[in-house]
């Protein structure tokens, strides 16, 4: 059976994932277009944290999958390294 809830959440996020892309090109092309390092920097700053809402999105699309699917929830938000099975970084 099909979630139309969990769809509609999925499609959601990759629309957000889509801006973050369309976004972060138009960065690099003026991080391009451009030589002052102040702005190149905050350019960079810029890329980096649409690189981390990029991972965040793809990783909440997983974790409702995982909620629907596995009926799993994240025990805490160190949860990554307990799916891995160490709590060591």
């Amino acid at each position: 059976m099909i979630d139309r809830q969990l769809i509609e959440r999925i499609e959601q996020e990759l629309q957000e994932i889509r801006e973050i892309i369309t976004q972060t090109e138009q960065f690099i092309e003026q991080g391009q277009s451009t030589d002052a390092s102040l702005y190149q920097e905050a350019l960079s700053s810029a890329i980096a944290l649409n690189l981390h809402s990029f991972y965040t999105g793809v990783e909440r699309i997983f974790e409702a999958i995982a909620r629907r699917i596995d009926y799993w929830e994240p025990a805490s938000e160190q949860w990554h390294r307990q799916w891995q099975g160490t709590d060591e970084p």
